[in-house]
């Protein structure tokens, strides 16, 4: 009995202390700071042409006064990088009591598609940095059946805009696979691949040297497949110029070989 009612004052107080801190002024949002990191969340300081002019006030006029424990870190990261679209969040950090320190990188902008007559360029992790560029720089162009695309909101993600999702997802697992490959970031993509062409049942990615890589069946083991090509272009492109490289099936050992015309 003793315990039970040790207890329930225990509640009493736990639900007290809560509706204190709630309600309480002490505990609302108040400031931002941001922090750029690189990928080892070592602090950084990119340039402005990097970052564009980073706006860490304004873009909270809608949530500053809400209490910060209740305050979603999804909501912030999304006002945050619909005003700044050079940046993208990848951490926050609440500081009690008002305050929130927010660490960001720069956004890599990677590839362009085009829908209902407008160009979209899109970062590495699928984000619509602009609408229509007044020049572009070199990019990675889609084309091909990508499948419908609805027309995209600046500051949104890509993904959602896509009728065929799967299409999406073999983008993003291509340039993630090529990423992974030892001398290659998202800055250097664009100058190995000028065009991701998709095709029923396969992906044309045209290199800048001429030749061109056919990728058959891309929603499985595209990274395998990927892979088995880029290999034997490595070896092969000065001795086949231009050449056509394609995926075989695969062995008995589940790995693919490639073969090149």
């Amino acid at each position: 009995m003793k315990n039970k009612k040790l207890i329930i004052i225990f509640c009493v107080f736990v639900a007290v202390v809560l509706v204190v801190i709630l309600s309480s002024t002490i505990f609302t949002f108040r400031s931002a700071e941001v922090y750029f990191v690189d990928d080892g969340n070592n602090l950084i300081e990119p340039s402005e042409d990097d970052t564009g002019v980073v706006d860490a006030k304004n873009c909270f006029s809608d949530l500053f006064g809400n209490n910060i424990f209740l305050l979603s870190k999804d909501k912030i990261t999304q006002n945050f990088e619909k005003a700044n679209l050079k940046v993208k969040v990848k951490y926050i950090e609440k500081v009690f009591p008002d305050k929130v320190k927010i660490f960001a990188q720069v956004r890599v902008p990677l590839y362009y598609i085009e829908s209902e007559g407008n160009v979209y360029v899109c970062s590495y992790d699928g984000f619509v940095m602009e609408k229509n560029p007044a020049s572009l720089p070199p990019l990675v162009e889609l084309s091909g059946e990508l499948g419908e695309i609805s027309a995209p909101e600046v500051g949104s993600y890509v993904s959602s805009c896509f009728a065929n999702i799967e299409n999406y997802n073999i983008i993003q697992k291509l340039f993630e696979t090529i990423y992974n490959y030892e001398g290659f970031d998202y800055q250097s993509i664009p100058a190995l691949i000028k065009n991701v062409d998709f095709q029923s049942g396969k992906i044309l990615c045209y290199i800048h040297d001429g030749a061109r890589f056919e990728i058959s069946g891309p929603s499985i083991d595209l990274d395998k497949k990927f892979s088995a090509v880029y290999g034997l272009y490595l070896d092969k492109k000065d001795s086949v110029p231009n050449g056509i490289y394609r995926n075989n099936i695969k062995d008995a050992n589940g790995n693919y070989t490639a073969s090149v015309q």
